[in-house]
């Protein structure tokens, strides 16, 4: 059976993957596009809720994720830590805290440097980052003085970004904005959409990408280019399944080697994320709850989620040592 054929193969719908695919789409040449997803749609409206990305990625969340844990942690009491991955259109942002922030200019630059490429330096990532934007300031009129004054600072994703301030969310109108619903929601003729698809290896002719194996066994062909767009974690580990890696560590796993990379698969960085809380008496907070009944409170509840409070991050520096 001959496999199927498309000009290009994306796998992976995140941010990368759909507006990659929604962009490879609209050009003049029209290519055939597959973006292949091992998720499934996630058009459940009540993953969408703006105020739930708080915690829907230890709740609801769970049923489109992919369940990794890391290795134990010895600095804390070897506990194994959940790390969660989006599974399903959008992916990650479909689960994560949903908070837009994209680095300060000496990351950036510092970034541009190591890899000997200018696109990755701050003023090129700030101008790219604010062609995507569309932002909405949605503060009542009489809290903005909060919100838009001294000593917060006013943009996080600024050339230093050191301080606190209100952090903007990829959130509108009550609704939680994903990847997928961004670039895929109405996706051209001549891009198509496989969910609920795995990608088990990426086939070679020598040391060139042809194409695609499925979990099912199928074969999947392109005839430009195999786009992997996978996230930190699968993108590698189909790299290293399709013979991309450590020679050492794919022969341990009895994977023929393509090409000799000892980089793949080590070195992730990540963001850890801390969570302060303290209890206060009731007369600290200077409020006077009002009587409630269930209902009321249920309404309460809803009106939360739908009004999305915002989150007011502080960003601080480290000392290099």
């Amino acid at each position: 059976m001959s496999p199927i054929e498309y000009d290009f193969i994306i796998v992976g719908s995140g941010p990368c993957g759909s507006s990659l695919a929604a962009r490879l789409s609209s050009t003049l040449s029209k290519p055939s596009i597959l973006l292949i997803e091992a998720g499934k749609p996630n058009q459940d409206p009540a993953g969408h809720t703006a105020g739930a990305r708080n915690t829907y990625w230890a709740t609801g969340g769970l049923d489109v994720d992919y369940g990794y844990k890391t290795t134990p942690q010895a600095a804390l009491n070897d506990r194994e830590l959940p790390y969660h991955r989006g599974k399903c259109l959008g992916g990650s942002t479909a689960t994560n805290i949903g908070v837009w922030d994209y680095g300060s200019g000496p990351e950036l630059d510092e970034w541009a440097r190591l890899v000997g490429d200018e696109c990755w330096a701050w003023e090129n990532v700030r101008g790219r980052m604010r062609e995507i934007e569309s932002y909405h300031d949605l503060t009542p009129e009489r809290y903005r003085r909060y919100v838009h004054s001294d000593p917060l600072t006013h943009d996080l994703s600024s050339e230093k970004c050191i301080g606190m301030g209100v952090s903007p969310a990829t959130v509108l109108n009550g609704h939680r904005v994903t990847a997928a619903s961004a670039y895929l929601a109405n996706p051209n003729d001549n891009l198509h959409i496989l969910p609920n698809t795995t990608v088990s290896k990426v086939t070679f002719e020598g040391k060139t990408a042809k194409g695609v194996q499925l979990l099912n066994g199928e074969y999947l062909h392109a005839s430009k280019e195999i786009l992997l767009c996978a996230g930190a974690i699968d993108t590698p580990k189909l790299l290293l399944l399709s013979g991309i890696g450590p020679v050492d560590e794919l022969a341990r796993h009895g994977i023929p080697t393509v090409l000799d990379q000892p980089n793949i698969g080590t070195q992730l960085k990540d963001h850890p994320m801390i969570r302060l809380a303290a209890t206060v008496k009731q007369e600290a907070l200077n409020v006077h709850p009002l009587p409630a009944t269930a209902d009321d409170i249920a309404a309460a509840a809803q009106g939360y989620l739908k009004i999305d409070p915002a989150m007011l991050p502080a960003l601080s520096e480290l000392d290099e040592d």
